[in-house]
């Protein structure tokens, strides 16, 4: 129930922000991309990408969602992607934190945001946070959205994962791993697919 309030409370502050922009006299064509416009850059690469937000409004973003929910996933352009018809792939087991208890501190997320930078310039890769109350852990990730579920299936399959993760339906997609590193992983921009 909170979630549909959550996602009806978003499509009023987007509806606000579009009517908003339609009485201003900027042209339309200046106007920046709404959330489900990544949809379409992803699948298509079409449009106008968001411009970066800062780290303290994606940590912002990020720990609100984790708190209530028991995890994230954020990206620096289009913000929270709950609730978007999107996969969620994670190739950088090697990059993510593993830490004790649900709690995030802002300072550790933004020390791993600045670690991590250069990677969440490409609009297919988001802040990841999950809380596993199984074994009382929260797991800090770098995730690859992508509109495509065979490809997002092929890359869990590839990473050795144990699923891939569906955004609109909050459902697991088994990949057949079992989620630790192979072995001689290649540089982490080498492993996003190539972006055509």
């Amino acid at each position: 129930m909170k979630r549909t309030k959550l996602v009806v409370v978003g499509i009023v502050l987007v509806a606000l922000v579009l009517g908003m922009s339609a009485c201003t006299s900027a042209p339309a064509e200046n106007a920046g991309p709404v959330q489900k416009d990544i949809i379409t850059y992803l699948s298509t690469h079409e449009g106008r990408m968001p411009e970066m937000m800062e780290t303290e409004q994606v940590v912002d973003m990020a720990i609100s969602s984790h708190n209530e929910y028991n995890g994230s996933t954020t990206h620096f352009r289009w913000g929270d992607l709950s609730g978007t018809p999107l996969y969620v792939v994670s190739l950088f087991p090697d990059l993510g934190v593993i830490k004790a208890g649900k709690e995030i501190r802002r300072q550790e997320l933004t020390e791993f945001i600045e670690r991590n930078y250069d990677l969440f310039k490409d609009p297919r890769v988001c802040l990841g946070t999950w809380y596993n109350e199984a074994d009382g852990n929260t797991y800090i990730d770098i995730n690859v959205v992508m509109a495509d579920k065979e490809k997002a299936v092929a890359l869990g399959k590839e990473y050795n994962q144990i699923s891939i993760f569906n955004l609109e339906t909050f459902e697991e997609t088994p990949t057949g791993g079992d989620g630790t590193p192979i072995e001689n992983l290649p540089e982490p921009e080498e492993r996003l697919p190539e972006f055509k």
